[in-house]
C-alpha cells in the first residue's frame, strides 16, 4: 500500500472518530439546559464593559459554575456587550461570552458552538429583574408551540468587577441558544438573505409566528429585513421557517422603554397590531386551533413560574387571556387578524 493511501486512510479514520465523538458529546448549551438553575460567577472588567458598551470590545474574564449534572466548570473567557437598542437604552446591555474551542473539547464538550448569548437585567431594581423573567417566559411560550424555536436557560448571575470600580451585580439572567445550534437541532441551515420575501416562508409556520407576535403584543419585528427574526431552511421537508426573538418591546414584557414604531398607527404597545400576510380565511383555521389547544399550557407556563411576583404575573395572564378572548370571538379575530393583514409594507 502506498504512503499516500496510508495517509489518506489515517486521515479518514481520524475524521470519522472526530465526528463520532462530536455526535456523542453535548454542546455547551446542552450541558446547561434543564430544570436546574446554574449560578454563573463571572469576574471581568465590568466597569469597562459598561463604559465602552457601544464599542462592543472583548474583555478577558473568568467564569465558574456547575453544569446540570453538578460538575464544577471553570473557564477563561472573553466577554463583551452586544445588542442594538438595549445597548443604547440599558445601563448593563446584553452580553456575549466566548469560550476557547480547545477548552470545551478538553472538558468533553463540543467545540463548534463556543459562545453563549446572555440577556441580563437592564438596570437596577426588582422591576427590571421582572422584565428579564417575563421575557424568558415569552421564549418558553413559543417553545410550547414549536420545537423550531430558540431554547432558553435561566441562570443566576454574579458579575464581579476585577478592578473594584463597579458594584457587583447579582440577578437572574438567561442564555439563548444560538441560531446555528438551533438549525442543526432541527436539521436545517441558517439563511441570511435580506432579500428573501416573507411570502416564500412556509405559510403555516409563518402564520404561527405572526399570531404569536400578535398574542404577546409585539410589532417590533420584520421578516424581510430580518429584524428580530431569523431564517432557517429545513432539509426535510424543504421549507423556509422564520423564527422570532427579542421580545423586550412586547406588551407582555412591558419594559418602560418600549414604544410603538413611529410608522405604526398605534399609541400604546398594548394595542395589538397584526402584521401577518393576507390568506384565505380558512387558511387560519389550523393555526387558530393550535393556539386554542395550547391555551391551558400557555397560561400554566406563567401561572406555575414561582420566581415572578404576583403583580407582573397577573398582568401577563390578563394580557394573554385578552388574546384568547379575541381568538374565541369570530367577529374579533376576523377584524383584528384575518382582515387586518398585509400591513408590513404600509407600516415600514
Amino acid at each position: 500500500m502506498s504512503k499516500y493511501l496510508i495517509h489518506t486512510f489515517i486521515f479518514l479514520f481520524l475524521m470519522a472518530n472526530t465526528l463520532v465523538a462530536q455526535q456523542d458529546s453535548l454542546t455547551l448549551f446542552e450541558t446547561l439546559y434543564g430544570e436546574k438553575i446554574p449560578h454563573f460567577y463571572i469576574k471581568t472588567k465590568l466597569k469597562e464593559i459598561i463604559r465602552k458598551k457601544a464599542k462592543k470590545e472583548n474583555h478577558e474574564g473568568a467564569l465558574t459554575y456547575q453544569d446540570k449534572d453538578g460538575h464544577p466548570q471553570e473557564y477563561t473567557i472573553k466577554i463583551r456587550a452586544r445588542g442594538n437598542m438595549r445597548n443604547k437604552q440599558c445601563f448593563l446591555p446584553p452580553l456575549k461570552i466566548d469560550f476557547k474551542k480547545e477548552d470545551l473539547r478538553g472538558a468533553g464538550i463540543r467545540g463548534d458552538f463556543d459562545d453563549l448569548k446572555m440577556v441580563v437585567r437592564c438596570r437596577g431594581g426588582d422591576s427590571y429583574e421582572d422584565y428579564v423573567l417575563k421575557e424568558y417566559l415569552t421564549y418558553k411560550l413559543y417553545n410550547s408551540l414549536t420545537d423550531i424555536s430558540f431554547r432558553v436557560q435561566l441562570i443566576k448571575l454574579t458579575l464581579e468587577d476585577t478592578e473594584a470600580k463597579q458594584k457587583n451585580i447579582e440577578a437572574y439572567a438567561f442564555l439563548i441558544e444560538s441560531i446555528e445550534e438551533l438549525a442543526e437541532r432541527v436539521n436545517g441551515e441558517v439563511r441570511v438573505n435580506k432579500f428573501f420575501r416573507d411570502k416564500f416562508v412556509d405559510p403555516p409556520s409563518y402564520d404561527r409566528m405572526c399570531i404569536f407576535e400578535f398574542m404577546i403584543g409585539n410589532a417590533d419585528w420584520h421578516m424581510v429585513k430580518q429584524h428580530n427574526t431569523k431564517l432557517i431552511a429545513l432539509k426535510n421537508p424543504k421549507i423556509a421557517v422564520s423564527i422570532p426573538y427579542d421580545f423586550d418591546y412586547s406588551a407582555l414584557v412591558e419594559t418602560p422603554y418600549a414604544t410603538p414604531h413611529t410608522k405604526l398607527p398605534i399609541q400604546d404597545i398594548k394595542d395589538r397590531y397584526y402584521l401577518g400576510l393576507c390568506r384565505e380565511e380558512n387558511a387560519y383555521t389550523p393555526t387558530f386551533e393550535l393556539f386554542r389547544a395550547k391555551k391551558t399550557e400557555i397560561l400554566a407556563i406563567v401561572e406555575q413560574f414561582d420566581l415572578l411576583d404576583e403583580r407582573p404575573k397577573k398582568s401577563m395572564l390578563k394580557y394573554l387571556n385578552s388574546f384568547f378572548e379575541i381568538l374565541e370571538t369570530p367577529k374579533k379575530y376576523t377584524a383584528q387578524i384575518i382582515e387586518h393583514c398585509g400591513k408590513h409594507i404600509k407600516a415600514y
